[in-house]
């Protein structure tokens, strides 16, 4: 990349010779090793020395540099096979690898060579020329490669799996540097001819071949025997004269590691190596991949422009929680990858996060007038340490990885997707027809699904799917319908008389919150109401959020001004104001508005549109002046006046919140008004304030909310709200009502005993569960075209598996915990359903007692596990079979042998 002024730059005749031999440099392996394993050589020093700072923004320097590409082929067949075993074969994959992946490193680092980056199942390895000149490091390099070539000749893994590799290496100038910092995480990449000379003479060459670039062989042409080949490159045979320095890499260690150097590891690591727990790091999970590749962005294009792309994919992939893996740079362009459903960054939703991710990173990279093609595909991965004790990377590896990359390099500057991703997401996203296309390593023609655009959200008066009549939940369900019973007693009253509204009393408004854990029913129950609501002939409003929404607030414009999070306000308000005011998506107020202003070129004018319907609904002239403020919630352009634009900061937020209220004050001054909640988990201070300032104002504002509990700390407004209302703790379905619910969805009259039984024993009184077990019977029966009913007796249900979503449910649960919590559980997981205290000490990796009794505690209060009822007061049993089986799966086999011998 070319170096812009705004960045340092540094010639290579700026040496780091002095700070090589500076006496601070500590040649030992310490604690902090576990770190510096992950941080490459040449970003190391530099850092380390205080060349760079990384406070001082993305750095990019010119350096003469020798390096190898090692490629080992067969690998990808030997994956995609193997990941068929399923858990068993993904880990073996890793295995093996690594076992290749740790003769590589040993020669390399003897060699004086450095570690940069693994790509799968490749590597890339680099000999600085700024200590020496670049002949030596070319015959470093070279020499690396003919010397990894001899070991693998009589090399086979203890699996008995024997690969090949061809390898090439090539010189000159690369530039070197580092991108990044959004929410504290840097990549380092390296780019220029040579790395792209690499790429394409590793693709002409064959196993066991080290092919070299044709300016390598001008280097090495007086002390090496080589032929020409293909393109321009050398076939090297032999290296006559190898260097007398062939020493090892030096490693920089200190007893302080600056903290700057873990902004280079994936959030997820630093917390294992915090807890001392990187040995388990390592583990087998659901995840959406997704790999973004920008072909033009090469070293002609400026640090600054990278940077600027760079750090906005990073502010895309953390708004939908995704986890940036790494970053990659080949002849290809920038490639990065990502994952969804990341240890620390689970959710129930990750597929549906990582397309909607998708969508919007491609979106943004065209409107910058850049190409990009983005492949996606979901599946079981392994996701760990990938290389040896001396260099390594934490990486995902799996059939998904390599899908997904398949996938980009078919999408040809659009978004592909596979069959999985494409099933999961299907009422979020609209996709296009599927391309059928043959994909290596997939037999037969595979379905690759364009991703168009996200599913149009409803909006105005609450609507959600309800299928057939409500199972269960009769005390909650009797409580909603005298809630309703009372707000329409109340409306009768107040709107047939209108004096009588100054006589309502804060009594009248109705205020009720129902928490449970995730999977109980609660989105059912507020569907319930709203039927009950419409029967009642209420005016009910659905505001639901999620994280995604929670973490992207529609910001409330302040000109030079950037506020807190608690200053936004989420979607779910924007809806409701887009209905009271009628204005949709597309800024347009109205029947008659769309009728006056057809023609979409023509600038409609909002400002008075929404002026005429606010002065009639009887706002004053003050606050008819302050409409501009509204464009924080409409989003249709809205400019600031004179008295607006000097509102900034917290006057403004204040301001618009008291605008708000005050419409919808006015607005309930004709018609009730009922706020129905759902997912209030994810709403934000700000929301919550507004709802809170309403109901206290407004008598006949009504709130439902549905919730899971919401952790510590909570937002002061919230619990201000919550002091207000009835609460209801929402608990476990009866056994019987779960039944039901199956025999509903199913459609049949009854159950064959033998499913009633796995109900009654799998879903603990679940509705998610039962649903989730019904839908999948449903849709492996239906296939047949025959009666479900006549099908149900001879269905095996040994091979039932849980469901993505509530795998994702439970994981995201998991993943709320520290590091040293998650460890107790999956080791407790590993005894089984029920466990004793005394054998978990045992056989913990810690044997802390005061530890894992704490870690206990906490999964106590979490209602992950619960104390036995069996008499003996150090038994545990976890509340839910899912809970214990879903912890289990997500330790590698090699570690779950390790527990159960012990």
């Amino acid at each position: 990349m070319d170096q812009n002024v705004e960045f340092p730059f540094l010639d290579e005749n700026n040496s780091l010779e002095e700070m090589s031999r500076s006496e601070t440099c500590d040649k030992h392996f310490d604690d902090n090793h576990d770190i510096f394993r992950f941080i490459p050589q040449f970003l190391r020093k530099p850092l380390i020395f205080n060349k760079y700072s990384i406070e001082d923004g993305p750095w990019c320097e010119k350096r003469k540099c020798a390096i190898m590409f090692a490629d080992i082929l067969g690998f990808t067949a030997l994956t995609e096979g193997l990941a068929k075993r399923g858990a068993e074969g993904v880990e073996k994959i890793t295995q093996i690898l690594n076992t290749y992946f740790s003769v590589l490193i040993d020669i390399v680092h003897s060699n004086g060579g450095d570690v940069i980056k693994f790509a799968g199942d490749a590597l890339l390895a680099l000999w600085d020329a700024s200590d020496d000149d670049l002949l030596l490091s070319t015959c470093k390099a070279a020499s690396c490669a003919l010397r990894i070539q001899e070991e693998l000749l009589s090399m086979t893994s203890q699996d008995g799996v024997k690969l090949s590799l061809r390898i090439s290496v090539t010189c000159g100038d690369l530039r070197v540097g580092i991108m990044g910092g959004n929410h504290g995480r840097w990549e380092s990449f390296l780019t220029g001819k040579p790395l792209r000379e690499a790429g394409v003479a590793c693709e002409k060459s064959l196993p066991g071949d080290v092919m070299i670039s044709s300016d390598a062989q001008s280097l090495l042409e007086s002390i090496s025997v080589s032929d020409l080949s293909s393109g321009g490159f050398f076939h090297l045979k032999e290296i006559l004269t190898r260097p007398d320095s062939m020493h090892d890499l030096d490693d920089y260690m200190f007893e302080d590691v600056p903290l700057k150097l873990k902004n280079f590891i994936p959030i997820e690591c630093q917390a294992r190596i915090d807890a001392g727990q990187l040995g388990w790091l390592n583990e087998l999970r659901r995840v959406t991949v997704v790999f973004v590749n920008l072909p033009n962005i090469d070293e002609g294009v400026s640090i600054v422009e990278a940077q600027q792309i760079f750090v906005d994919l990073q502010d895309i992939l953390h708004k939908y929680g995704g986890s940036l893996n790494k970053l990659s740079v080949d002849d290809k362009g920038i490639s990065l990858l990502a994952g969804f459903g990341m240890p620390s960054m689970t959710h129930g939703n990750d597929a549906v996060r990582a397309a909607l991710a998708a969508l919007q990173m491609h979106r943004h990279v065209n409107m910058a007038q850049w190409r990009c093609s983005i492949g996606v595909a979901t599946g079981k991965v392994f996701i760990g340490i990938i290389g040896s004790e001396q260099r390594c990377e934490y990486t995902m590896i799996g059939d998904a990885v390599n899908l997904s990359a398949r996938l980009m390099h078919r999408a040809r500057g659009k978004i592909l997707c596979d069959t999985t991703t494409r099933k999961i997401c299907k009422d979020a996203v609209v996709f296009g027809e599927p391309l059928k296309e043959t994909i290596k390593g997939k037999a037969g023609l595979c379905e690759l699904w364009p991703v168009i655009r996200q599913q149009k959200a409803a909006s105005g008066t609450a609507q959600m799917k309800c299928s057939g009549n409500m199972i269960g939940r009769q005390e909650e369900r009797n409580v909603l319908a005298q809630m309703a019973s009372d707000i329409a007693m109340v409306r009768i009253s107040t709107f047939s008389r209108r004096p009588a509204l100054v006589f309502l009393q804060k009594k009248d408004v109705k205020k009720i919150i129902f928490v449970g854990e995730a999977g109980l029913g609660k989105t059912r129950l507020a569907t319930e109401f709203l039927k009950i609501g419409k029967e009642r002939g209420l005016n009910c409003f659905l505001a639901s959020a999620d994280e995604v929404q929670m973490s992207t607030p529609f910001h409330v414009s302040f000109p030079d001004c950037s506020l807190p999070l608690a200053h936004y306000l989420l979607q779910p308000w924007r809806i409701i104001f887009q209905h009271i005011l009628g204005v949709d998506e597309y800024g347009v107020a109205g029947n008659e508005f769309n009728r006056r202003y057809s023609d979409s070129g023509c600038k409609a004018n909002h400002m008075g549109t929404l002026k005429e319907r606010l002065t009639t609904m009887g706002l004053s002239e003050e606050f008819i002046k302050l409409i501009p403020l509204l464009d924080s919630v409409l989003s249709i352009g809205l400019e600031d006046n004179q008295r607006t634009t000097k509102m900034r900061g917290e006057i403004r937020a204040k301001n618009t919140q008291k605008f708000l209220c005050e419409i919808l004050r006015l607005y309930c001054m004709s018609t009730s008004f009922v706020l129905v909640v759902d997912d209030g988990q994810w709403f934000d201070s700000m929301s919550w304030a507004l709802i809170s300032i309403v109901s206290k104002i407004v008598p006949t504002f009504h709130v439902v909310l549905f919730t899971r509990p919401i952790p510590s700390p909570q937002p002061t407004e919230f619990k201000n709200f919550e002091q207000t209302c009835s609460r209801f703790v929402m608990q476990s379905m009866p056994d019987d009502d779960c039944v039901q619910l199956v025999v509903q969805i199913l459609g049949v009259d009854k159950l064959p005993f033998a499913i009633e039984d796995l109900i009654r024993e799998r879903a603990q009184g679940s509705p998610l569960f039962s649903s989730e077990l019904a839908l999948s019977l449903r849709e492996s029966l239906s296939a047949s075209g025959e009666n479900i009913s006549s099908q149900l007796s001879e269905v095996d249900l040994t091979d039932f598996t849980i469901s993505d979503t509530i795998e994702g449910l439970i994981t995201s649960r998991i993943d709320r915990l520290t590091a040293s919590q998650q460890l107790t559980l999956k080791v407790a997981s590993v005894i089984g359903r029920e466990f004793d205290f005394l054998l978990l000490i045992q056989i913990h990796p810690t044997e802390n007692e005061a530890s894992i009794e704490s870690d206990l505690d906490v999964l106590r209060y979490h209602e992950l596990i619960t104390p036995c009822r069996n008499g003996r007061e150090t038994s545990y049993i976890f509340k839910h079979a899912a809970i214990q089986e879903i912890s289990y799966s997500l330790l590698p086999e090699s570690r779950k042998i390790e527990l159960h011998t012990k």
